[in-house]
């Protein structure tokens, strides 16, 4: 009997902050999770919530934003909350903390509401950055623009039935506290509690390894291995953390590029394009072989001898913002040379008076992925688009035709010694939305797809050797723009995707230990130069130079080498030893791919060569 009562004491000492605090902490939990219930379940439910029979109970929610995932760290959050609610004795004190809670929590949720409603997006280091560069004249704006508008009534009112919600709760605390004197319902609150704590041991692990992140590379690692927007509190410590590292990291690439001394000058007359492509497994392009017919207009340009493809070119990386940072900065991976210590190539072109247009159809303005906020503060910084670029575009769409179409409908001016940028959309996961669904596009069907496959694994095969042959169908629209001037386009992807090519898997992995084949398709690129019959006739030598190049070994980080040989430019900045098309390029024996992996001795291609 005594130990039965000494149980009963614990327990009752334990679920005490919970029974005496209940409506606080029912409404300190819920006002945590509504931003992301809201978020998942209903503002971007396609991005979270998947269906197929595949999956239990035919549904999957990703992300961490299932129950009971949910509901750990806000649970474990509202409880030490209410404890120190309740171990405050001061009447006075108790209601300070309590409102200070409740107006901080308040605050919070109106914003991320707002956001969610207006941008389809919680509180994330893009909106804190664009706060912080924002004046008086443009808030004012802004306000005018949003505050009075239908969606942010909206919601206001989804925000003030909370509150009343949370006030009702709050005036019924007799009421809801008399459901817990129950000892079944105490016993009950014990094990739920428990429960809690013990599965958010390992978010909370998870979510402190933030803090150990001094670089942006290191925080895009720890975001592949835990989601903060799984609940509004870890969201905002991590959007508001993310904006402080990046301002550190990203002063060094903003010093290098503002800083230059080189004076730049080109030989060149031609127009440069470079157009960067997304998520490409070269195995499903027709032009390296593949069975299907997925690139019937390159191969076109390929049979008429305007196309050339290169055979060996690798990504280092299968992370699109760390390929991106590494392909726009000057430096050299193999030198160990790091981005953020050299300018970005585009400033190079302009010094040497080219008009640089960058034209993106993946700036995520407002998303809350770390990746896409690491790209959008480096490439977008105010500071260096006002030296580097003569104009970006302001809108992105669905489909990457729009895109093309949206610069020439709109910049008539440009000319020679242009150097044009495109970032594509590509074939990025998922691939049945990078297409318009038509005849014409839904080349490839689920029946057309030959082999040993699911419905669903055909079904993903058709739709990425789809969204190829529309990469293909933009490509020949691009090239018919300027098919008459003297233009070059390099074309390039930021890396490979498996789409159930040998195992059964579709995107990318991360794991530590690389095998050959992880390697062959989702790090080994399509790349490949465009000329035109202009630029051909009027550069016969940089013709000769880029066939005697087609087999040799290369990595993208580099590219800007290539770009600066074919517009003929001089600058202390250029190094032919890195120039693929250069006489004097020197060939790497190995190249090292995800910072510590490497690319040959995996592929097994160089590897008596290197015991010798």
């Amino acid at each position: 009997m005594m130990k039965r009562n000494a149980f009963v004491k614990v327990v009752d000492c334990i679920v005490c902050p919970l029974y005496i605090n209940f409506p606080f902490f029912i409404n300190v939990l819920c006002f945590i999770i509504f931003p992301t219930i809201l978020n998942a379940y209903f503002i971007n439910r396609d991005e979270y919530i998947s269906f197929s029979s595949d999956y239990s109970f035919g549904i999957l929610i990703k992300y961490g934003a299932s129950f009971p995932y949910i509901l750990f760290i806000p649970f474990v959050l509202s409880y030490i909350l209410s404890l120190i609610l309740l171990l405050i004795n001061n009447r006075v004190l108790k209601t300070i903390f309590k409102n200070v809670i409740y107006i901080s929590l308040s605050i919070l949720l109106v914003v991320n509401v707002f956001l969610l409603f207006n941008f389809k997006t919680m509180l994330s280091p893009s909106i804190i950055l664009l706060l912080s560069e924002t004046n008086v004249g443009e808030s004012m704006d802004f306000g005018l623009t949003y505050l009075l508008d239908l969606k942010s009534i909206l919601s206001y009112g989804v925000a003030l039935f909370l509150f009343v919600v949370a006030y009702f709760i709050e005036k019924n605390e007799n009421r809801l506290k008399k459901l817990t004197d129950f000892k079944t319902i105490k016993v009950l609150l014990f094990v739920v509690l428990i429960y809690m704590f013990y599965r958010s041991i390992n978010p909370f692990q998870k979510f402190w390894g933030l803090y150990e992140c001094d670089n942006l590379d290191a925080l895009e690692f720890w975001y592949l291995d835990y989601r903060p927007d799984t609940n509004m509190i870890t969201n905002v410590l991590y959007s508001f953390y993310t904006n402080h590292i990046s301002k550190k990291e990203l002063s060094r690439s903003r010093i290098s590029t503002l800083s230059i001394k080189d004076k730049p000058s080109s030989e060149g007359n031609a127009i440069v394009i470079l157009v960067i492509g997304e998520s490409y497994n070269k195995h499903h392009s027709g032009l390296y072989g593949y069975s299907y017919n997925t690139t019937p207009c390159l191969l076109n340009e390929f049979e008429a001898g305007n196309l050339f493809v290169f055979n060996d070119v690798i990504t280092p990386f299968n992370m699109t913002s760390y390929v991106m940072k590494n392909l726009f900065s000057l430096n050299s991976l193999m030198e160990d040379e790091n981005w953020g210590d050299y300018p970005i190539f585009p400033i190079i072109f302009r010094k040497a008076g080219y008009s640089v247009y960058f034209w993106d159809n993946q700036k995520t303005l407002g998303k809350a992925d770390v990746s896409d906020y690491s790209i959008f503060s480096y490439l977008y910084d105010s500071d260096i688009v006002n030296v580097a670029y003569t104009k970006c575009n302001s809108e992105v769409y669905d489909y990457d035709m729009d895109l093309i179409e949206d610069f020439f409908r709109n910049e008539k001016k440009y000319g020679s010694k242009s150097l044009l940028i495109y970032h594509l959309k590509g074939q990025h996961d998922m691939a049945e939305n990078r297409y318009p669904h038509n005849e014409e596009y839904n080349y490839f069907t689920p029946d057309s797809v030959r082999g040993n496959y699911s419905i669903k694994q055909k079904q993903q095969i058709a739709a990425y050797d789809n969204a190829t042959r529309y990469n293909d169908k933009v490509m020949s629209y691009l090239i018919n723009r300027i098919k008459d001037k003297e233009c070059v386009i390099v074309y390039l992807s930021d890396h490979g995707e498996e789409v159930h090519d040998y195992r059964n898997h579709y995107g990318r992995t991360q794991e530590n230990l690389k095998t050959s084949d992880i390697l062959k398709y989702q790090y080994e690129i399509p790349f490949m130069i465009w000329c035109s019959n202009l630029y051909v006739n009027n550069n016969p030598q940089i013709i000769q130079n880029i066939k005697n190049a087609l087999d040799k070994p290369f990595m993208i980080d580099n590219t800007c080498q290539i770009l600066f040989d074919l517009a003929q430019m001089n600058s202390s900045y250029y190094k032919p030893e890195r120039d693929l098309l250069s006489v004097e390029y020197i060939s790497p024996k190995t190249r090292i791919v995800q910072n510590n992996v490497i690319y040959e001795v995996v592929r097994k291609k160089v590897k008596e060569s290197l015991q010798n």
